[in-house]
Formats: C-alpha cells, sequence, structure tokens
C-alpha cells in the first residue's frame, strides 16, 4: 500500500516536474522573441533615423546575453561570427550590384554597415532555437505533405474556408 502511494506520488513528481521544464522553456522562447524583436526594430529605427549606435548595442546586449545563457557558448559564438562573415559577403555584394540601397551606410560604401550586420548576429541567436527546430523539421520533410501538386499543412482549416484547387 505504501509503495503503492509512493510510486503514484513519484509519477505525479515527474510529471509535475516535466510540466515545469516545459513551461520554462517556453517562458525561454517567448522571452527570447520579444527581446529579439526589440532589438530588431531598435536597430532598424536607429539607422533609419541615423542613431546607428543605439540600434547596434541593442543588438550587442541580446546577443551577449544569449551567449552568456547558451549552454553551447562556443557553438552559438561560431555561429554568430559565421552569420556574420556570409551577411558581409552577401549585403556586400547586393551594395556592389546596385541592387540595395541603405538608409544609414557605414564609412566604406562598398561593404554592409555595421547595422545590418548587427542584425544578421542577432539572427544568428535563433538558428539554434525554435527557428532551429522549425528548420531541421521542414529538412526532414515534416510539416507539409503534397497533395494534388500544392502543399498541405497539417491541422484543421478554418470555417468557411474553401480549398482552392
Amino acid at each position: 500500500m505504501k509503495r503503492q502511494r509512493a510510486a503514484r506520488r513519484d509519477g505525479r513528481s515527474a510529471a509535475m516536474q516535466a510540466g515545469s521544464a516545459s513551461r520554462r522553456r517556453l517562458m525561454i522562447g517567448l522571452v527570447q522573441f520579444c527581446l529579439f524583436q526589440a532589438a530588431w526594430f531598435a536597430c532598424v529605427l536607429g539607422a533609419a533615423h541615423g542613431q546607428v549606435a543605439a540600434g547596434v548595442m541593442a543588438v550587442a546586449a541580446v546577443v551577449l546575453l544569449h551567449l552568456a545563457m547558451s549552454p553551447a557558448r562556443a557553438a552559438d559564438l561560431a555561429l554568430t561570427v559565421l552569420a556574420m562573415l556570409m551577411g558581409l559577403a552577401w549585403d556586400s555584394a547586393m551594395v556592389r550590384q546596385g541592387w540595395v540601397q541603405y538608409a544609414s551606410p557605414g564609412p566604406l560604401p562598398q561593404l554592409a554597415p555595421i547595422w545590418i550586420l548587427a542584425l544578421w548576429a542577432l539572427f544568428a541567436t535563433l538558428l539554434r532555437g525554435a527557428a532551429g527546430v522549425a528548420a531541421r523539421a521542414a529538412a526532414a520533410g515534416g510539416g507539409a505533405r503534397r497533395h494534388r501538386g500544392t502543399a498541405v499543412l497539417p491541422g484543421r482549416r478554418a470555417p468557411g474556408c474553401r480549398q482552392l484547387s
């Protein structure tokens, strides 16, 4: 009898711990999303109004906080540096081709401005989190299935929506 009660109590305790860990991950994800959005807007709006430094500092604070809390700091730091290098190459190529003109260009007009590189670093903070999970699921073929030449996402359709064929 005592063993049965202890087993039930341990089962409830494990379930409560799993639920608590799940809520904690959800809260961390929501905070990360809010910080990402705030830093992104600060950086873009700062550049639009000629206040590049404020936006770059906001992004730097979020990236440093992400790195400080990361269980895999070295991997996240390498990913951040790689994203910035890729962003530098890609956005600088677009500038040189004349495809894009930035609101607050940097001191070297042929290169992407620092605030764009800051956005690439900020983007890298999402790659191992929620966006990384979605990307891995998509790469594995999860999420959408093919039906008559169109992609069909799982879940119910909203009432009143008809399938377009």
